[in-house]
């Protein structure tokens, strides 16, 4: 079961937050997740991540990441691959030029254009919802190095 709770939540004082059936009690740091059909105990966290608040679940047994697709992240990906493609293709010449066929801002399209040179792991990452917790659409806006082991750390991935 997934469970994700954005917006504001009080870290002093006991909330819930209703995502699907599922209902998250802030008590603290830590939290227990409880459905309505089942009780399910596990200890999370909330992490303020950009403007929302994510729940994070740790590794279960196996050690899998939990998923949690971020659509900004996932749309950075998809538009900065598309303008590399047209780019290649000839259609378009450059930040400027897709600039201008978008209507986004220059300097907007040239952050989200470096996503297209991320290291393959780390878009296969955010494809399947698999990127550390931390790690928002801001991170990306950044300057990124261009060598995939200094994107790694950086973004918070495992040394390959």
């Amino acid at each position: 079961m997934n469970v994700c709770c954005t917006g504001r939540i009080p870290q002093k004082s006991v909330t819930s937050c209703q995502a699907n059936k599922a209902v998250v009690e802030v008590q603290g740091e830590w939290k227990q997740v409880v459905t309505s059909a089942r009780t399910w105990a596990s200890i999370v966290r909330l992490k303020r991540c950009g403007g929302e608040v994510r729940l994070v679940l740790p590794a279960n047994s196996a050690g899998e990441i939990p998923v949690h697709p971020v659509q900004s992240l996932i749309k950075a990906v998809a538009r900065a691959h598309g303008w590399y493609g047209r780019i290649v293709r000839g259609e378009l010449t450059g930040g400027r030029s897709i600039a201008h066929a978008t209507g986004l801002d220059e300097r907007y399209v040239g952050r989200i254009f470096q996503c297209a040179f991320l290291a393959p792991d780390i878009v296969e990452s955010i494809l399947d919802g698999r990127q550390p917790a931390e790690m928002t659409l801001e991170s990306l806006r950044t300057h990124l190095p261009i060598e995939w082991a200094a994107q790694r750390q950086l973004l918070g991935f495992s040394a390959r």
